[in-house]
């Protein structure tokens, strides 16, 4: 088996340290296969010390745009498989299915849609490093038209990555489409 690097991205100030560690005791927790855990930050204070730390390096980004670094050729230098969070994700299962699920194949968690782009929602995603360089490598070129166009980086990720399969609809789920109840 190739290496699994489970990794999150944590900017700015809207989610803490308590975020990426609470996600990595969850990960730990709900995952046998071996694994390296990485956040991608721009402030590493407050994480444990098993969390291995990316620096941000491109601080012209903001947000969730980072998200698409993910996909650039020598991301960090790491290789093998990629399992990647977003920091407000539950964990309520064991998370071996999202690895084992069609490995040859670059999974998403399914979207049901807000706006034209909608296909995926990038809050969960697996896949090879290195095999989707296209992403990042479109991105740079488009950077201002995906700015203006789109809704964030799983539009342009549908828009690239349209044959991505999803993962089956109850293994994860929405909280703001699924289960929270509206009034």
């Amino acid at each position: 088996m190739s290496t699994l690097n489970v990794i999150c991205v944590k900017w700015g100030t809207k989610y803490g340290p308590i975020y990426v560690n609470r996600l990595f005791n969850m990960v730990k927790k709900n995952l046998t296969k071996p694994f390296n855990f990485y956040c991608m930050t721009d402030d590493a204070t407050g994480l444990t010390h098993d969390i291995r730390v990316l620096p941000i390096a491109d601080t012209s980004l903001s947000g969730w745009w980072h998200k698409l670094s993910l996909f650039k050729s020598g991301f960090y230098g790491l290789q093998g498989t990629a399992l990647y969070l977003d920091l407000d994700v539950v964990i309520t299962g064991s998370l071996d299915p999202l690895i084992d699920y069609e490995p040859e194949h670059f999974c998403i968690m399914r979207d049901t849609g807000r706006n034209k782009w909608d296909k995926f929602n990038s809050s969960i995603m697996r896949f090879e490093l290195g095999t989707l360089n296209y992403v990042w490598d479109g991105f740079v070129y488009n950077q201002k038209w995906i700015a203006d166009n789109m809704e964030g980086d799983q539009d342009w990720i549908g828009l690239l990555v349209p044959s991505a399969l999803t993962y089956p609809e109850k293994w994860v789920v929405s909280y703001k489409k699924h289960c929270h109840a509206q009034g």
